[in-house]
């Protein structure tokens, strides 16, 4: 009795660390460095991968993440419409568990992602810098199993992190982590 009460007690423990992270990979451009350059418009595509299964390509719409995204550039004074800098977001694969299965397993149930890849075009459309964005949350329940609760999440710790290495708030060469 003991024993299984120790042992569910680790796995909770190791849930909630593992409940939500993220990191970020520099592309090809590791000499990227901001120099106060503007976007005036974010794209966003899905890979094939992603644009052929409905239900991937449904989640990845509904998440809206170039409104997201053209809202943080413009809260970090990195957004001007005459600008004709171009962020292009790649949504590589996304996973989103069922509403029943987040509340009822919670990590148990593995956990919902979305992986892109993010391109910063200059004036002329080509790449200034290319990074790799993956965001991940696994914890469930009541209040974190929602699928509001989990997508806003994965959203905004996308958005988050991409507008992070815009400007230069990340160790290019690492991989940064962060619990949720």
């Amino acid at each position: 009795m003991m024993r299984s009460c120790c042992l569910s007690i680790v796995v909770l423990l190791f849930g909630l660390v593992a409940g939500c992270s993220s990191n970020v990979h520099m592309g090809s451009s590791t000499k990227y460095a901001y120099a106060g350059e503007k976007y005036g418009s974010v794209v966003v595509v899905l890979a094939d991968a992603v644009s052929k299964d409905k239900g991937k390509a449904y989640r990845a719409e509904d998440l809206d993440l170039d409104k997201h995204i053209i809202a943080a550039l413009k809260a970090s004074d990195l957004y001007d419409e005459q600008a004709r800098g171009q962020v292009r977001v790649t949504v590589n694969s996304i996973r989103v568990r069922n509403t029943f299965n987040a509340v009822m397993f919670g990590f148990m149930a593995g956990a919902d992602n979305i992986d892109g890849t993010v391109q910063l075009l200059d004036d002329q459309q080509k790449a200034r810098a290319d990074f790799n964005v993956k965001a991940s949350y696994s914890l469930g329940g009541l209040a974190g199993g929602q699928s509001d609760t989990r997508l806003g999440w994965l959203r905004d710790k996308f958005t988050e992190l991409t507008v992070d290495m815009i400007l230069g708030k990340n160790d290019h060469q690492a991989v940064r982590a962060n619990a949720g």
